[in-house]
Parts: C-alpha cells; structure tokens; sequence
C-alpha cells in the first residue's frame, strides 16, 4: 500500500497540490449554482474545506490503490462525501456540489501522477532548500484560494477576501459590468454604453442599491461581441451572486489548463519548471485580483497564446475562432493578426477573419447594430481620449498603479511637476506607443517565425511580451495587466542557467506583484522603477533572436548568469 507514494513523492505530492487548489474554486462554483437552481441556500463557508478534504481522500485513495477497480475507489469517495455534507449540514446543493469535485478529484488522481514530467522524479533529495521554499510558497497558495474561494460564494465574508477590510476590492466586481450590459443588450436599450448609466461615477455614499449589491456596478466598455461570452451565465440571470461563483470557477479551470498546456508546450526539456512555478502564480496576488473581481484579462490571455499554439500545431480553424473570440472582447490581440500577415500566414489570418465576421454578424443578430454603433461613435472616442477614466484619475492611489505610459503625466503631478494640460500630455505619448507597439507587432513577426525543429519557448514568450505591451495601449492599465508578462517569467524559467538568474526573476516578479504600503507619491515612484525594469525586460523578450533548437535562446537580462 502507498507503494506509488514511496516510490515517486514528487510526482504524488504535486498531484495533492492542484487538487487542494481546484477543489474549493470547483465546488463554490458548482455549489453556488446548484443551490440557486434548486432555490437553496448555499452553506459556503463550509463547502471550501470539505472539498479540500475530499480531494485529500481522492488523493490517498489514488496513492493507496493506484491502478486497482475504480468502482471501489468511487464507493470510499462517495461514503466520504455523503458523510461530510451530512456532518456539515451542506445540502442537497452542497452534496452535489462535493460529488463533482470528488469525480474530479479522482480522476485527477489517477491521470495525472503519470503525465507529469519524468524530470520531477528525485528533485526534492537534489534540491532540499529550494523544495522547503517551494512547499511554504505552494502551501500559501492553497490556504490563499482556500479563503478566496469562501469570499467568492459568501459575499458577506469579507474577511476571506485577497485583502481583508480593502473596501474597493471587496465591493468592486468587474463582472457585473459584463452581465448588466447583457442585459441591456437583449432589452435592445438605446446607446447600452451610455455613461449615466452606469453609477460606478457617483460617489460612494451616494451609490444606490442595485441587484448587484453589495457590488458596485462596473462600467462596461467592451465590444458588442463580447457580450456573446457573457451569455454562458443567462441560465443564472436574476441571481448574481451565482454568476459570480460560476465565473469564478470558469475563469480558475480555464487558467489551470492554460498553464498546463502552456507548460508542455512551451517549456521544452525542462518544462518541469513552469510547470511548478504555476501553482505559485495561481496563488499569487494579480491572480487572485483577477479571480475575485471577476476580470476576463486572463481568460483572454490564455486563450489568445493558445490560438496562437493552435496556429502552430496546424489547426487553424480552432486558432481563427480562439483568437476572433480574443480580439472581439479585448481588441489587444489584434496585433497577432499582424504578426500572421507579415509571416504570411494568409490561411491563419483568412480563418481570424471569417470567424471575427461571424462573431460580429451573431452580435447583430442578437442585439442589433446600436451596440457597435454606439461602441464606435461613444465609447471608443472616450477610451482614446481618455474620458472614460476622468473619474479613476481623480483617485491619487488609482494613478499611482497605472502601469499605461499614458499615465505618466499624472504620476509627475502627484510629485509636484505641474502641466497645463495633463490629458493633452497623455494622448500624445498614448499615441507615440501605439505606433511603437504596432512597430514590435512587426517585430515579433520578422523574429519570431516557426522553424522545424525549433523550441517554441522563444516565440511564446515573445507572444506574451506583446500581450502585455498591448494592454498598456489603454490610459488606464490596472496591476492585472501584468498577468501576461507574469506568466511569461514562468515560463522564462526553463532558461534560468544559474541562481542569480533565478533569483532576478524572482525579484522582478515580486516586485509587480505587490504595492508596498505607501502614500500615492511614494507609491508612484515605486512602480515607475518597477515599470522601467519590466519593460526593458518584456522588450528584451521580443527583441532577441528566436532560440537554438535543443538548448532555448540567448536569455533576456534577468535570466542570464554564469551557468551552474
């Protein structure tokens, strides 16, 4: 018994891992939807550790009876779920909430262990220190999630939130944003952008009381055929706090593939590393700012990196559609279409193309052309000009975090440098990156083309970079922005030659991931050093040469060293 375990710990162990991280994101998602269909009341608090301890079984099971009669596996699964929801008072919602994740979690236990990479097998004996590090860090991640997973079913827990007692975190939501404008749409409302409509503007102690409430009601920005994804939550329309749950289970397991694909196939022989790397920023703060207010930043990341995977792997039809979605709902990606017709991949961009139309054609077919005309002649011109974040920019601590160029002006005011105009000053240096953002679109596709037998380490990381310039186009570029470049620096990991590499990438990774307590100047100063150096550090990804087949490429500043 437990032979599996004694034989290959690594492999096990993180096997346990992605299990405890699932499991309370899976089970307030399906918890909180079960119990609205079923007009119930969702017992969150409880179901994040009775999901943790299920998946824990699952896993023992899995190391105790590895390979051996599932059905056996699923009776000692099944008579620990039903024990723990009757103990815990879950209902019927929260007992089937725990047989999905008790079905996935052994499933999980039995596909995994075997998929992982061989390069895993002795690495704790080979690396004490570091595997001590790692477990602090991974176990940090766990109880993370863990108390954001209850936040995420029980709103009024705002202990369990990222930061507890932060008041904006706690009551902003960019997902009420996408459902009210859903709405909108189907009611066929004149102009659903329309800025007085939309009471994120007034000030806090004059804010109604929405359906949406404890939230405040985001602003909706985004393309009509955006609204095509939010649809996937109508079945929960009327109860918002379900659709939260479900977004945020949606958007965790889409996360979770993304990096295990992105492992695989960008990591090369040493894909072990992102691979380790990923439960870390799961966990991590951007991450969990993404996840709690509901941002579709990453999702959009994610799949527009797997479009381009798709392309590559010679399934341009599913790339076309992964990245018309993409660029439907973030316009940013649009800069791989230039990459695709510089390296003319004429077949890539013509699939883009067509399902770009048909995404736009069932936009007008189900919410009529005022979106797309009101998006082109209100909304864009006060996103270029930057009247849609007037209000944002009133906010001393707002400014400081604005990673966007076009920012820069309003930093310096918050240090005493005076302008006439800082708007002026903004849309001037917004539109001098937009031409160089353009400019490395081209870049990337001149450098960066696929070759037979080459790593595509190179080329994804110099994808990601561009991602992360491209979401700086807006005047307003909030921390998880980041998220791009933060998964670039896991997958820069597989370069890493030595500890001062390492330790480099893991200062710059740290340092985006944190606002130090300071007041609006110092923080300011803070993150316009911390922007300089991921910058040269994203630019340098793209700018470099493509890798040398076997070995990954040159290495960008942070990840070169004198080899180990």
């Amino acid at each position: 018994m437990f032979e599996p375990l004694r034989s290959r710990p690594e492999r096990w162990l993180f096997t346990a891992l992605i299990g405890l991280l699932l499991a309370p994101v899976v089970v307030q998602g399906a918890g909180r939807t079960i119990a609205s269909l079923l007009g119930e009341a969702s017992a969150a608090a409880a179901l994040s550790p009775a999901a943790m301890i299920l998946a824990l079984v699952a896993w023992l099971v899995g190391a105790a009876r590895a390979g051996l009669h599932v059905g056996v596996d699923a009776v000692i699964l099944g008579a620990s779920g039903l024990g723990l929801g009757l103990v815990l008072g879950l209902g019927v919602s929260g007992l089937l909430a725990l047989a999905l994740v008790g079905a996935g979690a052994l499933v999980l236990a039995r596909w995994l262990p075997e998929r992982l990479p061989p390069a895993l097998d002795g690495l704790f004996p080979r690396c004490r220190v570091l595997a001590l590090v790692y477990a602090a860090a991974a176990l940090l991640s766990v109880v993370q999630v863990a108390r954001v997973s209850v936040f995420m079913g029980d709103p009024t827990r705002s202990d369990a939130q990222l930061i507890p007692d932060n008041e904006f975190l706690g009551r902003h939501s960019c997902l009420s944003a996408y459902v009210r404008a859903g709405e909108l749409a189907r009611e066929r409302v004149d102009n659903l952008y329309l800025h007085e409509r939309w009471p994120i503007a007034v000030m806090a102690e004059e804010r109604p009381e929405t359906r949406f409430s404890p939230f405040d009601l985001d602003e909706f920005f985004y393309p009509p055929p955006f609204l095509l994804v939010s649809e996937v939550l109508t079945p929960l329309s009327g109860d918002f706090l379900a659709q939260r749950a479900a977004w945020f289970a949606l958007n965790g397991l889409l996360v979770a593939f993304g990096f295990w694909i992105g492992a695989r196939a960008f990591g090369g022989a040493r894909w072990h590393r992102p691979l380790l790397l990923a439960p870390i920023l799961f966990g991590s703060i951007p991450m969990l700012v993404i996840f709690q207010v509901g941002q579709a930043q990453a999702a959009v990341v994610i799949v527009s990196i797997l479009a381009m995977l798709a392309f590559e792997l010679r399934r341009p039809a599913l790339g076309g559609f992964a990245l018309a979605l993409t660029i439907a709902a973030k316009i940013s990606p649009g800069l791989f279409g230039i990459v695709l017709l510089v390296q003319r991949r004429w077949r890539d961009a013509a699939w883009t193309a067509a399902f770009g139309a048909l995404l736009l054609l069932l936009s007008l077919v189900a919410y009529g052309s005022d979106p797309i005309v009101s998006w082109l002649t209100y909304t864009l011109p006060r996103l270029s000009s930057g009247e849609a974040f007037a209000e944002i920019f009133k906010h001393g601590e707002s400014v400081a975090l604005n990673l966007a160029p076009a920012g820069m002006p309003f930093k310096l005011e918050l240090l005493g440098v005076d302008f006439d105009d800082p708007w002026a000053i903004a849309r001037r240096v917004n539109q001098a990156f937009t031409l160089i953002v353009v400019g490395l679109a081209v870049v990337v596709g001149l450098r960066h083309r696929a070759e037979a037998g080459e790593p595509r380490t190179s080329r994804a990381l110099a994808w990601m970079a561009l991602l992360f310039f491209a979401s700086l186009r807006s005047p307003f570029a909030p921390s998880y922005v980041a998220f791009a470049l933060l998964w670039a620096m896991t997958v820069a990991s597989v370069e890493v030659e030595s500890w001062r590499g390492g330790v480099g990438l893991f200062v710059l990774a740290l340092a985006l991931s944190i606002a130090p307590p300071l007041d609006p100047a110092g923080l300011a100063v803070y993150v316009m050093v911390v922007e300089g150096a991921v910058l040269v550090f994203a630019l340098a990804l793209i700018l470099r040469g493509a890798a040398s087949p076997g070995r990954g490429s040159a290495g960008s500043p942070a990840t070169r060293g004198r080899s180990s």
